[in-house]
C-alpha cells in the first residue's frame, strides 16, 4: 500500500490533534476552513484515510450506524460528520470517530442504531441546540411525535436538523427553533427520518456536559 500523501498526513495528524485537546473529531466543514479545502475534497482524503483503516469507516448506504462495542458498561457511538442546523445542505456524512457515552446514556435501551452527529448553524438556538454540539440520534421504532427534533433526509441527500410535525394532506413540516428561519412543509415521500433526538452532548474548556433535551 502507497503511503500517505502530505496532505492525507496533514489532515490525520490534525483529527488526532482536536480529538487529543477536546475529546472529539473536527467536522468536515472543520477541516475544510483549516486546510482551505472544499468539503469534497477533505471527504476523498477521508475516504483515502479510511481505505487504510486509520480513521474509521462510515455505514454502508441504506443501513443504521451500529454502535461500537467497548468494555466496562461504556459505548463508543459513532460520529458521521455534521448535520445543519440551519437551511438544508447537503452534507456528507463521514465517518470521523468514535464518541464514548455511559452505557444506557441519556435512558436510551441499548446502542443499536445511535449515532452522534455535530450540529452546524443557528436554526435551532431557541431549543438550546447549538453550533458544535453533538446531537446523539436515537433509531425511530415508529412516527414521531408532534414536536420531537429529527434529523431528516431530503431527496438530493440534503439533511437537516428539526422540529417534526405533521401536516396537511399527509405531508410533513420541518420547523426551526429561531425566527431568522422559515417552516418548510415536504411531501412525505420526499423525506427520510433518520432518527430523533436523545441528548446533546456540549463541549467545552473544563470537558464534557450533557444537556437535557426537551422530549
Amino acid at each position: 500500500m502507497s503511503e500517505l500523501s502530505e496532505r492525507q498526513q496533514a489532515i490525520l495528524n490534525f483529527i488526532e490533534d482536536c480529538r487529543d485537546r477536546s475529546g472529539a473529531v473536527p467536522a468536515v466543514a472543520d477541516i475544510a476552513r483549516h486546510f482551505q479545502l472544499a468539503e469534497s475534497t477533505v471527504c476523498a482524503h477521508l475516504r483515502a484515510l479510511q481505505r487504510r483503516q486509520l480513521i474509521p469507516r462510515p455505514p454502508r448506504s441504506g443501513r443504521r450506524p451500529a454502535a461500537g462495542r467497548a468494555p466496562a458498561r461504556l459505548w463508543r457511538l459513532p460520529i458521521l460528520g455534521q448535520i445543519p442546523a440551519g437551511e438544508p445542505a447537503e452534507t456528507p456524512l463521514c465517518a470521523l470517530g468514535e464518541c464514548p457515552v455511559p452505557a444506557h446514556f441519556a435512558g436510551l435501551t441499548s446502542a443499536d442504531g445511535v449515532f452522534v452527529i455535530r450540529v452546524h448553524g443557528e436554526s435551532m438556538r431557541d431549543a438550546g441546540i447549538l453550533e458544535g454540539d453533538l446531537a446523539v440520534m436515537a433509531p425511530l421504532t415508529g412516527p414521531p411525535r408532534p414536536g420531537e427534533i429529527v434529523a431528516a433526509l431530503l431527496q438530493g441527500g440534503e439533511t437537516s436538523l428539526k422540529t417534526y410535525f405533521p401536516g396537511p394532506d399527509g405531508t410533513i413540516e420541518l420547523h426551526p427553533a429561531n425566527p431568522a428561519y422559515r417552516i418548510r412543509q415536504y411531501p412525505a415521500g420526499d423525506i427520510r427520518l433518520q432518527g430523533r433526538l436523545a441528548a446533546l452532548i456540549r463541549l467545552n474548556p473544563v470537558g464534557v456536559r450533557a444537556i437535557p433535551t426537551q422530549n
